[in-house]
């Protein structure tokens, strides 16, 4: 478990990004695309990680506080192929580096597992804003390469927001496959993040346009059209905000988290028991580039509580609390030979308030 990061209100930042977000709510009231956010507030690491609704923040200075006690699973019983990096990182003294070794199975990296500890108070649920941002760089094999996989569609994960500690529960006790789980990948090597919701029930954050034509990223349009299409396959692709290799990318996820309730998700068109008439956002930035909105969805219900055999009645309860910055690989191959591959993260900030971009 870790201790919150105490942090000062700064309120011209937080004054500043309230009127960029009653911009940007006022822009998504309908299906078009703000796209860049010229307006979005932009500060440099101390001014982030102490700004105004911050949790937790870790840009990696100190390997014995901000490295080791975070790693999944327990480093002293089994280590896997990740390192704290003196070498590249975006600020302080490193970076987390996960290396993906040459015949190594789905679990090779194990993960950065980040719990707001046991006391629900600490955690999102009902009512909450969650936003978490993080810096991620990526070397050119990793993003070109398409690893074999038994099943499913492979390619490599970056986060996993997840149940947190139940009570009385260690963070050992915490799964990454929750039924609220919400997930950025790149899923079937598309070249670009996408999100799903839930573990057992898989729903893709995807949205679509009446006309049997869907999308898991608005990329860079600046209207109704759809130039990052997911589906059908082989559609337009021509704008999609894609991974880039060798340089600092900025990614941030923020949940409007509803009320608990029953109602129909957009995500599966099926009732559902859960937060219901929840939002997701996902935004991105290039190196030294604007912020952007990748995708927005409405009318989700994020899932809980709907597995009867639920033994302990822990999904029933469930709030997010565990955030897992990690490189997976679902059903990897391990017979495949080929060549070390690596991935970065530094400047994790999990807050209650929007957060504003990197220079």
């Amino acid at each position: 478990m870790i201790e919150p990061v105490s942090l000062p209100v700064r309120r011209p930042i937080g004054g500043l990004l309230a009127s960029a977000l009653l911009a940007l709510t006022t822009a998504c009231s309908g299906q078009a695309l703000l796209g860049a956010l010229p307006d979005w507030p932009v500060a440099g690491w101390e001014a982030r990680a102490h700004g105004p609704g911050v949790l937790y923040a870790n840009n990696f200075s100190d390997p014995e506080r901000d490295f080791y006690p975070h790693l999944w699973p327990d480093p002293a019983r089994e280590r896997r192929a990740s390192a704290f990096d003196e070498q590249v990182q975006a600020s302080g003294r490193g970076s987390l580096r996960f290396d993906i070794l040459p015949l190594s199975g789905e679990g090779f990296g194990g993960e950065l597992a980040i719990s707001l500890g046991d006391d629900p108070a600490r955690q999102f649920g009902a009512g909450d804003e969650l936003w978490v941002q993080w810096r991620q760089r990526f070397d050119a094999y990793l993003l070109t390469h398409r690893y074999r996989v038994s099943q499913g569609q492979g390619q490599w994960k970056q986060l996993i927001i997840s149940q947190g500690q139940l009570p009385g529960q260690s963070r050992w006790d915490t799964r990454s496959c929750s039924e609220n789980q919400v997930v950025v990948t790149n899923a079937g090597g598309r070249g670009y993040p996408q999100a799903y919701h839930g573990c057992w029930v898989y729903l893709n954050i995807q949205s679509n346009n009446g006309r049997a034509i869907s999308r898991m990223n608005f990329g860079q349009e600046q209207a109704l059209s759809w130039p990052c299409q997911y589906h059908p396959p082989r559609g337009e692709d021509s704008a999609c905000f894609r991974y880039r290799p060798d340089q600092w990318m900025t990614f941030m996820v923020h949940l409007k988290i509803g009320q608990p309730g029953r109602a129909v998700s957009s995500l599966s068109g099926k009732l559902e028991n859960g937060f219901v008439d929840s939002v997701y956002e996902l935004y991105g930035a290039y190196e030294g580039g604007v912020l952007r909105l990748l995708h927005r969805q409405s009318g989700i219900v994020l899932r809980r509580g709907n597995y009867r055999d639920d033994p302990h009645d822990a999904s029933h309860r469930a709030r997010y609390g565990m955030f897992r910055f990690l490189p997976h690989i679902s059903y990897k191959d391990g017979s495949e030979d080929h060549p070390v591959a690596s991935t970065w993260y530094d400047e994790i900030i999990i807050s209650r308030q929007a957060i504003p971009a990197p220079p």
